[in-house]
């Protein structure tokens, strides 16, 4: 399976985790509104999880692009033949063969 599509079933999965996790912890607050503060700090403690792998996410693409020349947000976009590196004031990367 290529790079890409194990990102992205990766990162549903953990988007489907999130959502999971979120429901669960509303359950709780309906049930017993005294876990409301502890639940609050729980949902920002797992919102504080999904932008780390966000974030995780958006360095992979930037490494991707830089040393492949490859965009992994979309598919089949890669730099011209001889250039690597995002450009942008990014340092350059040389790639042997």
């Amino acid at each position: 399976m290529p790079a890409r599509r194990r990102r992205r079933a990766r990162e549903s999965e953990l988007d489907a985790a999130l959502r999971g996790v979120v429901r669960e912890l509303i359950t709780y607050m309906i049930e017993d509104p005294r876990t409301i503060s502890a639940c609050l700090d729980m949902l920002f403690v797992a919102k504080s999880f999904e932008r780390i792998g966000d974030h995780a996410t958006n360095v992979l693409e930037h490494v991707v692009y830089a040393v492949r020349g490859e965009d992994l947000r979309m598919p089949g976009r890669f730099l011209p033949e001889g250039k690597h590196g995002a450009g942008r004031g990014d340092i350059p990367v040389t790639l042997k063969s």
